[in-house]
């Protein structure tokens, strides 16, 4: 017993000790790479993103997670110390960690704190979405709400509101009560988020982890040797440090540092020391020095008052203004930076004063240079004069102040010390670049290899002949291929900002691939059949209509595929024994007597912006439970003959509710539920754990990932009285001259699945009411999963076109196509004809191109799969020939 208490003792003690310690969870500060490292690794429970370039994009959880967050079976140090509730949470895309912030993406999720009574937990944080007007956090019942926005709601940025900062963040701070109840001297906390994810820069308790107690360092760099200068109480920027910067931060400590003759004591690595460097104007561009500062940019906050080191650093050169007024940018004016003590802005109508007579010197970066990407904070005379170079990271700036000095405007002293805090308060440890990772894409006897960097713009280099990696190896620039086994590939990066990498070493695998499969078609009158025939018996062959060598988004071959509209087949032998599965084949399966038609003449696709403007998720148009469609009006009433019961006959309410973003389509409900949701579709075939193509067949490259869904119509007048069905729709206002083909795609959102319908109806009059039916659109009896259906509209008439469904069917899109010029072109591509709009031949340059999807999607860029490329030649002639990208 004795021992039990004394470990119940010590354990509560335990608790007490790690309650108080000051903590701080600081996500603009980046994510670290043994953690990006874990992310990756763990493929079972987080989705591992990167950018083009190879770089950390994101890491979303494909699982339910709470508690404490681990990747690779390790805890995720960025987050080490708080916990996440279970509430809110679904089956996945709750969490998205970035490079420098935290997203919380649904409302009631909780994170947990384990605090003392008295201390202060601090948010800092800003809605994911725009427009939102009702985002935010709510604490427990054991904190009591400091300060902050009101009620903790994080207006989204598009809507006016005070209290953010230069960010975007707002600031929401609780207290713990002194009266909370304990556990030991110590208790869990709990913030919820409010209506929707939000995007979190900072959680922190009390003062954090490093309050600041110690004295700042800033370095001041200045030249004894340059022409007419001189140091002390003459140099109107040292004066600002020692006394302006001295009230902005009470224990700054301001260290004057003479670069005259090159001291070779004071190095990158001793000025990394510092919180910030400030770099005079009176520095001479001989002074071999000067490439010590240019090395020390992005590893120590700088900021630079001469822009003419630029020239001599190769990044640009000072360029003389007729002003000395400062063109401040919109968002840079709402920065702290341009604000007093008190908070208010010193910039008037975007302009500021910094010199009382003196012009401002500014600098021009050519393309391609250090600088020329950066964000310009202000102008003068439409001269570059203030910019920042990575802003989140030990950031540099420039603030042009040359000597000779002029007299000083009365903000300018102010201006510099912000700067300078600015700057500072971006001091971050300089840490490794992410160790490299390879990728390699096999190919019948060779592999291609593509080195990527988890590090945002890192340059790679690296080796084949198993030499260790330098700066002086060979850059990667684009994946290269090897063709001889025994290859070892050695890489290490370099970002800015950063140290050197790890070295990666890997090997290149070279492998056989299995033989790609053949094509036999058997055309028949409408109807095409298509049969897979393995190189080898025994081979399994998957398929899709997407182009894909993906097993995700491809169904096993089983049997003849029986086609009734054109359509491109691409296969592939899966991998078996040594083989890796074969190179995707495909063929371009015609039709004999079908109509072509993939011309879009309308698209309600269930977007966002269209039908969900506000952002809730979902967005019910008419309640979650529809409306009533008949009145309490009593019009009759009789006796059930059997029970006894009153029977009461109603009037129709009349009630209808419409939304029409004006987009050509429109919804219409007299009583039926139907409201907008994002489900997130994708596209591994027959995959019921999330929105999925049922078949390979049913498979849409550009199906919206939302949908407008139908609900129930379970509310009722006063008596009870039972709606009618299929009161809901989504209906075009405007009408499609015939023949045409209506395709959709439509989902069984129901989780547990069962039997929904959907039907297609046409008019000539929308007032008449008189809708005839065109046919029913095919739908999956299995959760989650879509369709895609096609209905041939055969008349001649101009008709409107509606979608009526059942509780639980999700419309992601409806498309009205025709037989235009785009169907006449993909005709003649698949027979191998290339098709011109004229008798003369193509000259001169291409002057526009037009690409689109095999459905007649026009696409920003070819996409993966079959392309249709339109080009437009000088002289107006159009060639269109295909693209298969792999």
């Amino acid at each position: 017993m004795k021992k039990l208490l004394s470990f119940a003792m010590l354990f509560a003690f335990a608790l007490c000790i790690n309650a108080q310690q000051r903590k701080t969870w600081d996500f603009t500060k980046g994510v670290s790479d043994e953690t990006l490292t874990n992310l990756q690794a763990d493929a079972a429970n987080w989705d591992f993103k990167t950018n083009g370039d190879g770089s950390f994009k994101e890491a979303v959880d494909k699982v339910k997670l709470f508690g404490e967050f681990v990747a690779n079976g390790v805890v995720i140090k960025e987050f080490q110390g708080v916990r996440f509730g279970d509430a809110g949470l679904s089956k996945n895309n709750n969490f998205i960690i970035r490079p420098t912030s935290f997203r919380m993406s649904r409302a009631k999720e909780q994170v947990i704190f384990r605090v003392v009574p008295g201390q202060t937990i601090t948010i800092k944080a800003r809605s994911a979405n725009g427009d939102a007007p009702d985002r935010g956090f709510k604490g427990d019942g054991n904190m009591e709400y400091v300060s902050g926005p009101e009620n903790g709601i994080c207006l989204g940025g598009n809507i006016e509101a005070e209290g953010r900062d230069d960010k975007g963040n707002f600031t929401l701070v609780w207290r713990v009560k002194d009266d909370a109840p304990t556990e030991g001297d110590s208790l869990d906390v709990t913030v919820s988020v409010q209506g929707g994810g939000c995007d979190i820069a900072l959680f922190q308790i009390d003062e954090g982890d490093n309050p600041q107690t110690d004295k700042k360092q800033v370095a001041y760099l200045y030249d004894s040797s340059y022409p007419g200068y001189e140091f002390g109480e003459n140099d109107p920027n040292y004066d600002v440090l020692v006394n302006m910067l001295s009230l902005e931060l009470e224990a700054a400590d301001i260290v004057a540092i003479d670069v005259a003759g090159n001291p070779a004591d004071v190095t990158v690595d001793s000025l990394q020391y510092y919180n910030a460097v400030v770099v005079s104007s009176a520095i001479n561009s001989t002074n071999p020095y000067i490439n010590t500062i240019k090395s020390a940019i992005a590893y120590v906050p700088m900021l630079n008052l001469s822009p003419d080191l630029y020239e001599a650093w190769g990044y640009g050169a000072a360029r003389e203004t007729n002003t000395n007024i400062l063109t401040v940018g919109d968002k840079a004016s709402k920065a702290d930076m341009f604000t007093d003590a008190d908070g208010n802005s010193f910039v008037a109508d975007g302009k500021l004063a910094i010199f009382e007579s003196a012009v401002i010197r500014g600098y021009e970066a050519a393309a391609g240079t250090y600088f020329a990407n950066d964000s310009v904070w202000a102008k003068a005379d439409g001269v570059n004069a203030i910019h920042v170079h990575n802003a989140n990271r030990n950031a540099y700036m420039l603030l042009p102040y040359t000597f000779p000095y002029g007299d000083l405007a009365e903000n300018f002293p102010q201006l510099m010390s912000n700067a300078v805090l600015t700057v500072a308060g971006t001091k971050t440890e300089v840490t490794k670049s992410g160790k490299p990772s390879m990728v390699q894409d096999f190919s019948n006897f060779s592999t291609t290899v593509t080195l990527r960097c988890s590090t945002k713009g890192a340059r790679i280099y690296y080796t084949l002949d198993g030499s260790e990696p330098t700066l002086n190896s060979t850059e990667f620039t684009e994946p290269f291929v090897v063709d001889v086994k025994d290859v070892v590939v050695k890489a290490i990066s370099m970002a800015d900002g950063y140290s050197v990498s790890d070295v990666m070493e890997a090997k290149v695998e070279i492998h056989e691939l299995a033989k790609e499969p053949s094509f036999s078609c058997n055309e028949m009158d409408g109807a095409t059949e298509v049969t897979l025939i393995p190189a080898n018996e025994g081979e399994v062959i998957y398929y899709n209509i997407t182009g894909s060598s993906e097993i995700e988004r491809s169904e096993i071959y089983s049997e003849p595929i029986v086609l009734t509209r054109h359509q491109t087949i691409t296969a592939f032998t899966a991998a078996y024994s040594d083989y890796l599965a074969s190179e995707p084949v495909s063929k371009d399966i015609v039709v004999k007597n079908e109509k072509v038609r993939i011309d879009i003449v309308s698209h309600m696709d269930a977007n966002k912006a269209d039908w969900a403007p506000a952002g809730a998720n979902p967005t019910y148009y008419n309640g979650k439970n529809g409306h009533a469609y008949y009145s309490d009006n009593v019009i009759e009433q009789t006796t059930d003959p059997e029970t006894g019961d009153d029977i009461f006959v109603c009037e129709p309410a009349n009630v209808v509710v419409w939304v029409n973003p004006n987009k050509g389509w429109e919804v219409r409900t007299e009583a039926q539920a139907v409201f907008w949701q994002n489900n997130g579709c994708t596209h591994n075939v027959g995959d019921g754990s999330g929105y999925n193509p049922e078949t390979a067949l049913d498979d849409d490259v550009n199906a919206t990932s939302s949908c407008l869904s139908f609900g129930s119509s379970s509310t009722t007048n006063s008596f009870g009285t039972k709606n009618p069905s299929y009161t809901g729709s989504i209906q075009s206002t405007e009408a499609f001259q015939g023949p045409f083909d209506v395709v959709a795609n439509i989902a069984n959102t129901a989780k547990n699945g069962g039997n929904i319908a959907a039907y297609v109806y046409v008019t000539t009059d929308t007032l008449g009411g008189n809708w005839t039916e065109l046919g029913e659109l095919k739908t999956s009896t299995t959760g989650r999963l879509w369709k895609n259906t096609v209905l041939g509209y055969e008349g001649t008439d101009k008709v409107f076109v509606k979608v009526c469904a059942s509780n639980s069917v999700g419309v992601f899109d409806i498309f009205i196509k025709n037989e235009g010029e785009l169907s006449k072109e993909y005709i003649a591509n698949v027979t191998g004809i290339e098709i011109v709009n004229s008798n003369v031949a193509a000259a001169g340059n291409v002057v526009r191109t037009m690409i689109y999807s095999i459905n007649g999607t026009q696409l920003d860029k070819v996409a993966k799969g079959i392309n249709i490329v339109k080009e437009v030649y000088a002289n107006g002639v159009v060639k269109t020939k295909k693209i298969i990208v792999k």
